[in-house]
């Protein structure tokens, strides 16, 4: 099964998602904040993460560019 974690911090859009892909027979896994979804992907492995750009405590960007093992500056120059 694939597992995808979705990182947002407006519920109604978590749930809203969630809802549509776990239709789809998703796992699926929320996170509200960014340390909550960067606790989340060192624990797990995910096919698929959508993420929200703003959050209250990071930028998406930043967390891309964690998930994907470089810094901002670097993954915008390959851009």
């Amino acid at each position: 099964m694939n597992h995808v974690l979705i990182v947002d911090d407006e519920a109604d859009i978590r749930d809203s998602l969630e809802a549509i892909l776990r239709e789809e027979d998703y796992l699926i896994t929320t996170a509200g904040t960014a340390k909550e979804a960067l606790e989340l992907i060192r624990d797990a492995d995910y096919q698929a993460v959508l993420l929200d750009i703003w959050l209250p405590d990071g930028d998406g960007l930043d967390i891309l560019a964690q998930i994907r093992g470089e810094s901002r500056g670097e993954s915008r120059r390959r851009s």
